[in-house]
């Protein structure tokens, strides 16, 4: 894969492939996560919710194996319906079949719309949590003014990403000069979640 192809990919599972070997366990859980937050409002509170909340503290080192096999235990056997079985059937179909080319025959079939629009979607939740491994940004110390760190903070904390350009402009402030991170921060279409490389890059997560 190039760079340009990166940029450019609908593919999540050519784009995981790449990543194989080039990725921390933190960035894939919180991927993983990400993904789950796409029908966050169909999974059952006690159930799958609490499991992918203890997903993201065991990724950032808030809580150890017995509460992610505890979590684990809860959602072994469970299986979705109704509503919530189409979107699991819809985002599964996309991770494990993204690779796979629509045949013409297939264009009928409802399931294809839904596969390439949960395509291109996963594949923006990988540019952001990944950002661009062909062109890694390394942080100007001098960048993480006490605005900066607090905007970057806040926003990882609460889920909202809302200031995702006001920590532009505050980043710009402080001297930051770099493209990739300016725009990533500024981009209207950009959708970020927790893990976001730009906002990771300030908080010092890998």
């Amino acid at each position: 894969m190039t760079e340009a192809q990166w940029l450019k990919s609908v593919e999540p599972f050519d784009m995981l492939g790449y990543l194989d070997g080039k990725s921390t366990d933190r960035k894939l859980r919180l991927f993983q996560a990400a993904c789950c937050r796409r029908v966050w409002k169909l999974l059952p509170k006690k159930v799958c919710r609490d499991a992918v909340l203890i997903a993201e503290k065991y990724a950032d080192g808030e809580v150890g194996d017995k509460e992610r096999r505890a979590a684990h235990a809860l959602i072994v056997g469970f299986r979705p319906n109704g509503a919530l079985a189409e979107k699991v059937r819809g985002l599964a179909a996309t991770l494990a079949h993204a690779a796979r080319k629509a045949a013409k025959s297939q264009e009928r079939d409802p399931w294809t719309k839904v596969h390439k629009a949960e395509q291109r979607i996963t594949a923006h939740l990988i540019r952001c949590i990944f950002g661009n491994p062909f062109r890694p940004v390394t942080i100007d110390q001098t960048w993480k003014t006490d605005t900066v760190l607090s905007l970057a903070k806040h926003m990882y904390e609460s889920r909202d990403f809302g200031a995702m350009p006001i920590l532009a402009d505050a980043l710009q402030d402080a001297g930051c000069d770099n493209d990739d991170v300016l725009s990533h921060c500024r981009d209207a279409k950009q959708v970020h979640v927790r893990g976001c490389w730009a906002v990771d890059l300030v908080l010092g997560k890998e």
